[in-house]
């Protein structure tokens, strides 16, 4: 970290990739997870440059320096969960101040401690919406230093919120808050409009961690994303698309009226066998609707493939496989065709 700070300011390339090699070192040896005061050290020195803006140009070289602070800070906090959720309040400063195309990153750094944290929440006993609202409000210095116990996961529990990010929303834990969390309400709402200033794949992940965070906290309504599903079920963007499907596995028809899901149903239809879509993408829409998530499935596990009820014969039958289909189309149609 000395060397970083006799870096040149004009340095830019090679002190991001000092903190990016810090960061790997960190967190291979553990020091992160031990609590070290170099890794403390460190977590401050990222802080400070993700919120340096001081340069009077803040040009794009200054820009990338930040983005590489906040992008070491979100794997730091995903491989420890919970490292920076008492500096919640500070990240949601961050994130409302910034006018650049930066403001993305640092939304979706809000949103993965935001999520972490919350789950650290559901696995207290006793936790409800005062400890929300302390943590929303939180900006001390770093968890360890709160309670060095209680942020500890265990492996049990670092498994569960992996299984979080990558998207499963089976067994979701939950934090009874009662109706009294407007303070997530407001934040989730804020990001919310934001969203749609954001590249499709911020947006789709800061979707889909919005969607698990409202999936934990009862007290927030599914309805939340309504003013969002007009743009999401007409979008052609395949991640876009992909975090519609898993928002409709979270809620179903809390949020998802059965119009939605005629109209999600049909579209898969049509995408499966556009034209102008590559092969990969038709066969990725084919395999959504093999694993549609329904409003009222009538059967079926979650990895089981099984036609949903609203593919009637006279709507399977537009994707009868043809001799101008390749391979791998002709296969995916078949196997759909023989369920």
């Amino acid at each position: 970290m000395s060397v970083f700070a006799q870096c040149p300011r004009k340095s830019t390339q090679f002190r991001s990739h000092l903190l990016v090699a810090l960061t790997c070192v960190l967190i291979c040896t553990s020091c992160v997870r031990s609590r070290s005061h170099v890794a403390l050290d460190f977590l401050d020195l990222l802080f400070q440059v993700a919120q340096d803006v001081g340069d009077v140009h803040n040009d794009d070289t200054s820009r990338s320096l930040r983005a590489t602070a906040c992008d070491c800070l979100q794997e730091m906090e995903t491989c420890c969960p919970g490292l920076l959720s008492q500096r919640l309040e500070l990240l949601s400063g961050l994130r409302q101040q910034e006018t650049s195309r930066l403001h993305q990153v640092y939304a979706g750094l809000q949103i993965v401690v935001l999520k972490n944290a919350v789950y650290q929440l559901t696995q207290e006993p006793g936790a409800g919406a005062e400890h929300l609202k302390c943590l929303l409000g939180g900006n001390t210095s770093f968890a360890w230093e709160v309670d060095q116990d209680a942020f500890q996961t265990d492996s049990k529990d670092s498994a569960m919120l992996s299984s979080l990010i990558q998207g499963s929303m089976g067994m979701m834990p939950t934090l009874h808050t009662g109706p009294d969390c407007k303070e997530l309400r407001s934040v989730l709402s804020s990001l919310l409009e934001e969203s749609y200033l954001f590249t499709p794949l911020c947006q789709a992940a800061l979707l889909h961690r919005l969607t698990e965070v409202v999936a934990m906290v009862p007290g927030i309504p599914p309805t939340i994303f309504r003013a969002q599903l007009l743009r999401l079920l007409g979008t052609s963007e395949v991640c876009l698309f992909h975090a519609t499907l898993l928002m409709k596995c979270a809620f179903t028809d809390s949020l998802f009226s059965a119009e939605d899901e005629t109209f999600l149903l049909k579209r898969l239809l049509v995408l499966s066998q556009h034209p102008l879509l590559s092969i990969p993408e038709k066969l990725f829409y084919m395999d959504c609707i093999l694993h549609f998530p329904e409003n009222r499935p009538i059967s079926c596990s979650d990895s089981d493939e099984a036609l949903p009820v609203l593919l009637t014969p006279q709507l399977a039958s537009t994707l009868l496989p043809t001799v101008f289909n390749d391979s791998a189309t002709m296969l995916a149609r078949l196997h759909l065709q023989s369920l």
